[in-house]
């Protein structure tokens, strides 16, 4: 894999730079690429040649008439391609290049990163690039670009071309994952290379392209959306107190290890000792008096919901859009801003497990209901979370939905579906195999 890198040709930098340098020009070696350069012998340029040449590696060199002297030129270079200006040797760099690393650099780093970032935008380059924010370097430039798109200045879809890394060896796998046949890795810095194959590549990198081309955002409502256990487990204590078992107490804890699951299972874990006669008809008291307590809850107002929520329609209220930057207060970070972004670009949808009128609470609460197309769930219909699944996807014409779940049980539901499923790290369970992975539910922007 050749590898195109813009950074910076200064001699007067803190030494960390020229040894970030030298490492990635090292990794870059060791990993089987060649590296594809301004061909300059000196600052963080030169260091990364070093690194390259040190460990018998490969150079391409671009260098244009007005730096094509001995002196400028890195010595080690066993290929150089002469040019005549400037913007020729960008474009010749484009053209021969596989993917682009961009390390710290100033004007002419930023020059060549903006227009290999354009390019792509307008669709004219389909090769990953990928940035080395070391120290914090490129964080001034990623707020400005926040700030362009939040501004309007630029669409919302722009930025996800741009990867952000802090690490030499994570950029280096960004690039080979992008380009599948191409990845060469070694195990640690002690071992030997071996190839690697497609199924070793990072999740969340993997079906990347797959999932940006989604046509419908499937999300589960607890442990995905919000955390609304603490106040169902008053509820629920309640419920089950003045109902045949004074002595229980139904725990957070409890409901973050049961949710997920249809209501018949969970009343079957919760109150085993009963007869199913009588489990199923206190948990019918607990799903009333979990709906009162969600519905006067502090933190978060109450919205009409629509009578056809539909985000793609273009009507909003406008008595509560100035209240939709209200935050639920036990929604998870980001989420009701998030899905108001992602439904102006692609259809948001709910699937959930949990009782009928649930979902219809979670929407007026956050006041999304205007901003969800449709949604499904076990109390409505009595199927399990994958018929559910296809049954909303068959409804609203879907052909490439994604599911979005924090248990193996919505993974389990998104593989009989036969949809990807993304795997939302910070809810309530642990999953084996997802396609992707969340930290964060606006990582979701990142990814789709």
């Amino acid at each position: 894999m050749k590898i195109a890198v813009y950074c910076a040709s200064s001699r007067h930098l803190d030494q960390k730079y020229f040894d970030l340098g030298y490492e990635f020009g090292t990794l870059l070696a060791k990993r089987g690429h060649t590296l594809v350069y301004g061909g300059y012998n000196e600052g963080i340029m030169g260091k990364v040649a070093e690194g390259v040449t040190a460990n018998g590696g490969g150079i391409i060199a671009v260098v244009p008439k007005i730096f094509d002297t001995e002196e400028m030129t890195y010595p080690g270079c066993k290929e150089v391609l002469h040019t005549d200006t400037m913007s020729n040797r960008k474009s010749t760099m484009e053209s021969i290049a596989d993917g682009f690393a961009v390390l710290p650099g100033g004007i002419g780093t930023y020059d060549e990163f903006f227009g290999t970032l354009c390019l792509k935008m307008l669709g004219e380059l389909d090769k990953p690039i990928a940035l080395l924010n070391a120290f914090g370097y490129y964080d001034p430039m990623r707020a400005m670009l926040e700030k362009n798109r939040e501004e309007g200045f630029l669409d919302y879809g722009a930025l996800d071309e741009i990867k952000y890394f802090t690490e030499c060896k994570a950029l280096l796998k960004e690039l080979e994952n992008e380009l599948p046949g191409n990845c060469v890795e070694i195990a640690d810095e002690t071992t030997n290379m071996k190839n690697t194959k497609a199924e070793n590549k990072p999740k969340a990198l993997k079906i990347s392209k797959a999932l940006k081309k989604t046509d419908g955002i499937i999300l589960d409502v607890d442990g995905t959306l919000w955390d609304s256990t603490g106040i169902v487990a008053k509820a629920w204590t309640r419920a089950v107190r003045e109902n045949g078992c004074p002595d229980k107490t139904v725990t957070p804890g409890m409901l973050q290890a049961l949710f997920g699951r249809t209501m018949d299972v969970i009343a079957d874990n919760l109150l085993p000792e009963l007869t199913p006669e009588h489990r199923y008809r206190i948990m019918d008291v607990c799903c009333v008096y979990e709906q009162q307590a969600l519905e006067q809850m502090e933190g978060c107002a109450n919205h009409k919901m629509p009578e056809k929520p539909n985000p793609h329609s273009g009507e909003r209220n406008p008595e509560t859009e100035k209240e939709l930057h209200e935050e639920c207060a036990i929604c998870y970070p980001g989420v009701q801003k998030t899905i108001r972004e992602l439904s102006e670009h692609v259809p948001v949808f709910i699937v959930s497990n949990c009782q009928k009128g649930y979902i219809e609470l979670f929407l007026k609460k956050t006041a999304l209901g205007a901003y969800v197309t449709d949604f499904e769930c076990f109390g409505n219909t009595g199927k399990s979370k994958d018929e559910n699944i296809r049954l909303l996807a068959e409804r609203n014409h879907l052909k490439r939905p994604v599911y979005v779940g924090d248990t193996q049980g919505d993974c389990d539901a998104s593989k009989k579906a036969e949809v990807p499923f993304i795997y939302a790290k910070y809810g309530f369970g642990t999953v084996d195999d997802s396609d992707a992975e969340i930290e964060s539910f606006p990582e979701l922007k990142m990814i789709l």
